[in-house]
């Protein structure tokens, strides 16, 4: 299942992927949301994302996989993206991804929350705060109960 919450204003989103399956429209809405991200990018220094993958939810198949390269091959290089997950091999999926397509905007993957905002706050993207309201913001919409990645 994908949540997202966008903050406009400081060209900053996060992403979390939770539950045991996604669907094709999981995938869908998040290739759109990358669109998104890409719009946000449009004029500004730093936009950020991060996203977060919890234990035990797949990662995307090889058509989502090149879906989702071929939809963040023309991001601002001053845009920055983070994943985040405990998944050595959900991590992988990133250099997966990066060999389809060779990244113009810096990325990085993580197995916690603060790294990857810490990493972001250090390339003078969106501070942490923005980011930690975000996920509480989708945090909420799942509710209790769900696995937590890398908190």
């Amino acid at each position: 299942m994908l949540m997202h919450a966008t903050d406009v204003v400081r060209g900053a989103v996060v992403w979390l992927f939770t539950g045991p399956t996604n669907t094709d429209d999981d995938f869908e809405r998040y290739v759109a949301t990358l669109g998104k991200l890409a719009k946000l990018a449009e004029g500004r220094l730093a936009p950020a994302g991060i996203q977060i993958v919890d234990p035990g939810n797949p990662p995307p198949n090889a058509h989502w996989r090149k879906r989702i390269a071929e939809a963040s091959f023309e991001f601002n290089p001053a845009a920055m993206f983070a994943l985040v997950s405990p998944s050595p091999m959900v991590r992988g999926v990133v250099t997966a991804i990066n060999w389809v397509r060779r990244p113009s905007f810096r990325t990085a993957t993580f197995s916690h929350f603060d790294d990857a905002t810490g990493w972001i706050g250090d390339l003078e993207g969106p501070p942490a705060h923005v980011f930690e309201a975000l996920l509480a913001e989708v945090r909420a919409e799942v509710g209790p109960g769900a696995p937590v990645a890398g908190d």
